[in-house]
């Protein structure tokens, strides 16, 4: 397994690995419908990584035959929210009407509340995206690319913390177990389902 930087025509193969891991995600599955998920999710991050493209940084796993099996998208603490016109001009309209206005502008106004936290952290840098593909689940791969090349790097840049949200109670786990520390926890109610919302942070010795 290679862990290393993507290259720009690896942008759309990021994308379905992103879109593998958030199927069943309660981010998306408690706001959106079944039957509207999967184009949904193609749309919301072909917006969210070409929007980011030229302002983040993003990792991958790869394995020996060249597949990319895992992504970490990282921000600099100027860089952590793309511009409303890069979204717009990679398909934010098209997001909200797949989704449907009933139930995507209340997701966009809980993802907004949710990276408040992060973003309210001065001089933080931002894990905008962590995901394994589906099939590849459980072997340790979101972890190591962590460990050994996403945290390595933000240190190398004289960090001084790095943080990032999660909405999933096992992910809690995971972070945790990685040196990340809890600093926020708050929940959204939409149609009768809670999410959690969990922000961590990971702050470094001035060397």
């Amino acid at each position: 397994m290679e862990f290393r930087e993507i290259l720009p025509e690896e942008l759309d193969r990021c994308i379905d690995v992103v879109v593998s891991a958030y199927d069943q995600y309660e981010f998306i599955t408690n706001y959106f419908p079944a039957s509207r998920k999967k184009k949904l999710l193609q749309r919301l991050f072909h917006c969210e990584f070409y929007a980011r493209a030229d302002s983040s940084t993003t990792f991958a796993a790869v394995t020996d035959e060249g597949q990319i099996v895992g992504i970490c998208m990282i921000c600099t603490p100027e860089q952590r929210e793309p511009s409303m016109a890069g979204y717009l001009k990679h398909g934010a309209i098209g997001c909200f009407l797949t989704g449907g206005l009933r139930n995507s502008i209340p997701w966009f106004q809980m993802n907004d509340a949710n990276d408040a936290a992060c973003y309210a952290v001065p001089d933080a840098w931002y894990l905008a995206t962590m995901a394994v593909h589906a099939d590849y689940e459980g072997q340790g791969i979101g972890s190591e690319l962590i460990r050994s090349t996403v945290i390595p790097y933000v240190r190398s840049h004289e960090a001084k913390i790095f943080n990032l949200v999660t909405n999933s109670p096992r992910n809690t786990v995971f972070y945790e177990r990685l040196g990340f520390k809890c600093f926020h926890h708050r929940e959204f109610e939409f149609r009768g389902k809670t999410l959690g919302a969990w922000s961590y942070e990971m702050r470094f010795r001035e060397k």
